[in-house]
């Protein structure tokens, strides 16, 4: 998985999502499934009881996938960065790399892989958040 947005749009969907990942029994719930298509980017939390999907505007794929991310802490991490800036996300190993900066800058975060995220309900098209 690999893509490129801007830090405005990425930082207002982590912290619309990052609402419902919270702290249960289930270490799981804290984090976010993030699914990037060929020409989509989505992320989906829930908290076991709800679920919230935020679906990114404007995205460039390079490659598609999907994998469970830490939202606050990514979340927290892109708040930091200047809102113009573009941010390049890419999956390498079992890591997130996050580049900032004109990619002089990275950070990275260690992920699930998504089989361990918990099943929803279906989620009908116009239950998306954007």
């Amino acid at each position: 998985m690999k893509f490129k947005i801007k830090v405005a749009e990425f930082s207002r969907g982590l912290n619309t999502v990052k609402r419902v990942a919270r702290r249960t029994d289930k270490v799981i719930t804290e984090n976010g499934l993030l699914i990037c298509s060929e020409d989509s980017l989505t992320i989906l939390t829930t908290d076991l009881e709800k679920s919230l999907i935020y679906k990114f505007n404007s995205i460039e794929v390079i490659k598609s996938g999907s994998i469970v991310i830490p939202v606050k802490m990514m979340a927290e991490l892109v708040d930091t960065l200047a809102d113009e800036d573009i941010v390049e996300c890419q999956i390498k190993g079992s890591k997130l790399i996050l580049s900032y900066n004109d990619n002089r800058n990275s950070s990275s975060f260690i992920t699930v892989d998504p089989e361990a995220f918990p099943e929803v309900g279906v989620i009908e098209a116009n239950d998306y958040v954007t």
